[in-house]
């Protein structure tokens, strides 16, 4: 019996190397939409629940059988609420997932339709390899800079 190759499809020659990284392309863009729609997500259920707290207040003030105890939760929930937000980022880092995958998506399309930077049949692929490595070390390095970051989120 001979021996089981265990090498990958992609270091048996089986896979065009190029075809998989564009795969992988597709599969990142895919990664960073569902990453970005998740924490947006995130973040506007958490700025409703800080908005209803918050306003729920001056509305529940007046009423006599509201004890102080239920205004105070409402108050802390709200203030609990943001500072989580701000810690986590949710809508910052939203924002840098959809940029790359929008930037991503230009790129794939640009590649697979020949056109723009990738109309030379010559250089289109290695420049495709290229500009996306750009795109990722610039858009994954900046939702890692967001835990970084010494300036207050967006708002």
């Amino acid at each position: 019996m001979g021996e089981r190759d265990t090498r990958s499809e992609l270091d048996r020659g089986e896979i065009d190397p190029l075809e998989d990284f564009v795969d992988r392309v597709r599969a990142d863009i895919v990664h960073l939409q569902d990453y970005a729609v998740r924490h947006l997500t995130r973040y506007r259920v958490a700025r409703i629940i800080a908005i209803v707290s918050t306003v729920a207040i001056p509305v529940l003030t007046p009423v006599a059988d509201v004890p102080r105890l239920m205004l105070g939760i409402l108050g802390g929930l709200a203030a609990a609420t943001e500072a989580v937000n701000q810690l986590f980022r949710w809508r910052d880092s939203s924002i840098e997932a959809f940029q790359g995958a929008n930037a991503l998506e230009a790129l794939l399309n640009l590649y697979v339709t020949s056109s723009g930077p990738y109309a030379d049949d010559t250089t289109a692929d290695e420049r495709f390899v290229v500009d996306v490595e750009a795109v990722r070390r610039d858009k994954y390095g900046g939702i890692v800079s967001l835990w970084s970051d010494t300036k207050p989120p967006s708002q």
